[in-house]
C-alpha cells in the first residue's frame, strides 16, 4: 500500500483514518475492512475538526458526502466521506450510511 503523507489532515476521510493519501488500489483493499466495521463506524461528531472560514463552518471535508441538486434539478451525491479517499478525483460512491445533508444554524 502507498505511504504518501495524508494531504488533508483536517477532514474525516479514509485518508485520515489510515494516515496517508489512499490511492484507488488501496481504497479497494480497505473497502471490505470498512464494511466489517459496521454502519457509520467512521463518523465523527460535528466539530471534531477546526471550523473553516470567517464563519467557522465545521466539517466541510468528509464525514458524509452530501445530497445536492445539479443544474438539471436531479439529486446527486457530492463531496468527501469517511469511507472514501479525500482525493476529489476518486470516483467511488460512498455507502448509504456515509451520505447525508448539511444542516446550517446561523448564530449571531
Amino acid at each position: 500500500m502507498s505511504k504518501l503523507l495524508n494531504s488533508r489532515p483536517n477532514e474525516n476521510t479514509l485518508d485520515s483514518w489510515v494516515g496517508y493519501t489512499v490511492n484507488p488500489d488501496d481504497a479497494g483493499a480497505l473497502s471490505s475492512f470498512v464494511e466489517g466495521l459496521g454502519p457509520g463506524a467512521l463518523l465523527k461528531p460535528v466539530g471534531s475538526y477546526p471550523g473553516q472560514g470567517e464563519e467557522a463552518v465545521f466539517d466541510l471535508g468528509g464525514n458524509v458526502a452530501e445530497w445536492v441538486t445539479d443544474s438539471s434539478g436531479k439529486g446527486k451525491v457530492l463531496g468527501g466521506s469517511a469511507d472514501r479517499p479525500g482525493d476529489p478525483k476518486f470516483d467511488g460512491v460512498p455507502r448509504p450510511d456515509y451520505i447525508g445533508f448539511r444542516v446550517v444554524l446561523e448564530t449571531e
